[in-house]
């Protein structure tokens, strides 16, 4: 990044190059940012609920999604035996 550094953006490339600079810095601190939020998410999960992340190999935004869903739910659902639904065709 440092041919990039232009200093003052007195004509139009070095303009271009001022903004691509302030982009590329903004990206670099913004994948750093996202990259500690997931580890620290991971690690809630592993805290939280550890059971469908090893049951389903689901990744860790697919468990939030499933554990803010799960905890909206007021009463969990009563588990259904699948003995008990009743057989249907498929009529095709």
């Amino acid at each position: 990044m440092q041919e990039l550094a232009p200093g003052r953006p007195g004509n139009p490339a070095a303009a271009a190059k001022y903004a691509l600079r302030s982009l590329a810095c903004r990206y670099s601190q913004l994948s750093k940012e996202i990259r500690d939020l997931k580890d620290e998410l991971q690690g809630l999960i592993r805290v939280t609920a550890p059971a469908p992340v090893e049951a389903f190999s689901v990744g860790s935004d697919t468990a939030v999604d499933l554990l803010i869903a799960a905890g909206s739910t007021p009463a969990a659902p009563p588990t259904v035996s699948t003995q008990r639904l009743p057989s249907r065709r498929c009529v095709g």
